[in-house]
């Protein structure tokens, strides 16, 4: 039983990533104001605060696995979608290290 039409979970999906995203972008800002307004506190006890800046980037990706899983089942139903996103990734794994060796190189000039 086909419940909604591709466009429309489609559009679903994106808000969910918009969602996301905005979730974090809030979170990392109140935490950047927080170590802005004492930089005392974040000197004193810099192990705390990088503890807490794990956890909450380790929370952002499970965030972002959520709206990735409802991606994924909807790509199920689709070979060609299903082929084509595995080799997406791969192609932008495979950049990573020549965006690497650009960021090392453009730092050392």
């Amino acid at each position: 039983m086909k419940l909604l039409s591709w466009p429309v979970e489609l559009r679903f999906i994106a808000v969910g990533y918009a969602a996301v995203f905005s979730v974090a972008a809030f979170l990392v800002l109140v935490i950047y104001l927080q170590e802005v307004e004492r930089p005392a506190g974040m000197v004193s006890s810099h192990g705390i605060y990088a503890a807490g800046d794990a956890l909450l980037y380790i929370f952002i990706a499970s965030l972002f696995l959520i709206p990735t899983a409802f991606l994924v089942r909807f790509m199920a139903k689709s070979e060609l979608l299903y082929t084509a996103y595995p080799q997406f990734l791969l192609s932008l794994r495979l950049s990573a290290p020549v965006c690497l060796a650009l960021f090392v190189l453009a730092k050392n000039m």
